[in-house]
């Protein structure tokens, strides 16, 4: 991830920056990601840890996967606590946010006998 340290002179390019992120500009990745949905479909887990080796050069494997509680009392002691707070209040505003975006589906009937409503469904190619 690229960090910008927002300046009178950063911000004077802040949308061309935030434009050469489009997703026009990921068209180069495609096929690797194509290939890399469809070996995790076909293997499951395996094709996980292999990539996570491949891609990360980790050695984790379905014996290491869990987290175990002290690593995270351990990483949490790390951190310290007013970072721990900080962390958990942008989680608690990332999901408040999302929950906001989420579509319902609705049926309304009318005195008429009219019926009005939408249904929402994940959308496929």
């Amino acid at each position: 991830m690229r960090i910008v340290k927002l300046t009178e002179e950063t911000r004077k390019d802040l949308l061309q920056n935030l434009i050469k992120r489009s997703p026009n500009q990921y068209g180069q990745y495609e096929e690797t990601v194509k290939q890399i949905i469809e070996r995790v479909k076909a293997e499951g887990d395996d094709a996980i840890f292999d990539l996570a080796h491949r891609f990360d050069h980790n050695d984790v494997t379905k014996e290491t996967f869990r987290v175990t509680k002290e690593e995270i009392d351990e990483a949490v002691a790390a951190v310290g606590p007013e970072f721990y707070a900080v962390m958990e209040k942008s989680a608690e505003h990332i999901r408040d946010f999302h929950i906001k975006q989420k579509r319902n589906s609705f049926i309304d009937t009318k005195p008429d006998g009219s019926l009005l409503g939408q249904r929402i469904r994940p959308w496929k190619k």
